[in-house]
């Protein structure tokens, strides 16, 4: 990736929606917990300048925010990725059913 200060607008616009999908979907993977936060810092490790950094939409060492499964939800329903919105509705219903 190019060093920021060298973009143009647009060339950041477009870094910075990759940034945000990649943080969404890490975020999706472990909710429905197909990866650990473990797994996410040793592919990180292993991978390439692109993929040398994990992102998150929320700080996992504090726990996952209520919002944040219907910000993901949201999220999939514009990307069209159905799949994605109806694990983390089960999710979603499972730590709802925690609570009460």
């Amino acid at each position: 990736m190019k060093n920021i200060n060298n973009m143009t607008e647009s060339e950041r616009f477009i870094a910075d929606q990759e940034i945000a999908d990649k943080a969404l979907n890490n975020a999706y993977q472990l909710i429905i917990g197909t990866v650990t936060l473990e797994d996410l810092f040793l592919k990180a490790e292993k991978g390439s300048k692109l993929d040398a950094e994990v992102y998150l939409p929320f700080d996992p060492y504090h726990g996952i925010p209520h919002d944040c499964i219907d910000i993901l939800m949201d999220h999939f329903i514009y990307t069209e990725e159905y799949e994605k919105c109806a694990e983390l509705l089960k999710v979603k219903k499972e730590l709802e059913g925690e609570k009460s």
